[in-house]
């Protein structure tokens, strides 16, 4: 499975979450992935800030504190989206079965992933 998007942690941590709980893996083994997803991150925009004296002087001029509100993979947040899918759909299982395609959709993760 390969999915993507620049940062890692919203389009892709929600539906790598949703694939991972849908097949079994533990809340807390997720919520702990995703939250490396701002280690990581952090060090990508150190490099990226680090590539010319144009990209120091922007730099300068960020809020730092919005930022990282966008930067962070914060566990309570993957924990608050997982909750939600429960709750609005039974599980990431069901949520998926629930799919046009769903069972063929499904089947495939659980190929892939517990191969």
């Amino acid at each position: 499975m390969f999915v993507h998007c620049t940062a890692g942690k919203d389009r892709t941590g929600v539906v790598v979450a949703i694939a991972l709980s849908a097949v079994g893996v533990h809340q807390d083994d997720i919520v702990a992935d995703y939250a490396e997803s701002s280690r990581v991150t952090a060090a990508f925009i150190e490099s990226f800030f680090g590539v010319s004296e144009r990209f120091q002087k922007i730099r300068e001029t960020l809020d730092h504190a919005l930022l990282g509100s966008y930067l962070d993979a914060l566990p309570e947040v993957m924990h608050d989206v997982l909750d939600k899918v429960d709750d609005e759909f039974g599980s990431p299982r069901q949520y998926l079965l629930d799919l046009p395609g769903g069972v063929q959709i499904f089947e495939g993760l659980e190929r892939k992933l517990l191969g």
